[in-house]
């Protein structure tokens, strides 16, 4: 069987695409170690292996962080990627767990295999379609680009019992921007700088 594994703290993988992007070198070790700080525990980077994924449940288990496994589904062998994921996510807990994806189809194959976790849809914009796609994926919520969010879309998606989190806030004034909307969750690369700004708005998450 493949064996499923974490780049380290969740970073490795995203600083490599935003390296290809020509986005310049993101801080990954400055966001391990404020990690490694909150929770008190040590963290090394520098040659140290890239834990599986039994180690880092068992890590979210200890710590109680609540983890969005993003799923990228490379071709369409559904069924294939939905069983690795239920086998791997077997003792994951529910309460902390969500499981995302851009893939619609992906989330489908997921949904009898790991019916007890929380399901998200990720979207550049709100799909014109949302309540249906909603309904047919039994949806906990949408993942949507803060860019291209409104206010009167989270009032909206709030009021069906959705939830609505938003990526990928970097900016000060978007973060504002958002908090304002009421948006359950906000995604960003820059743990330190929005906990900073959240401290200065007198406001602790």
């Amino acid at each position: 069987p493949e064996r499923v594994t974490l780049y380290r703290w969740l970073a490795a993988a995203i600083a490599a695409h935003r390296h290809s992007e020509g986005a310049g070198e993101w801080p990954v070790r400055a966001t391990a170690e404020f990690l490694a700080r909150q929770q008190g525990v040590t963290c090394l980077l520098s040659g140290e292996p890239v834990p599986a994924l039994a180690d880092v449940l068992s890590w979210q288990q200890k710590t109680g962080i609540g983890f969005n496994w993003e799923i990228k589904c490379h071709h369409t062998d559904y069924p294939r990627y939905a069983t690795a994921l239920a086998r791997a996510l077997a003792k994951a807990d529910p309460a902390q767990t969500l499981i995302s994806s851009f893939d619609a189809g992906c989330l489908a194959a997921i949904m009898p295999e790991l019916p007890q976790i929380a399901r998200a849809l990720i979207a550049e914009t709100l799909p014109a379609d949302w309540r249906a796609i909603a309904v047919r994926l039994r949806l906990d919520g949408f993942h949507l680009n803060h860019k291209n969010l409104t206010a009167d879309q989270v009032d909206t998606l709030h009021d069906a019992g959705l939830a609505v989190r938003c990526y990928t806030v970097n900016e000060a004034a978007d973060i504002e921007r958002v908090r304002g909307f009421n948006v359950d969750l906000v995604m960003t690369d820059w743990p330190e700088r929005f906990i900073q700004f959240d401290h200065i708005s007198g406001h602790e998450r």
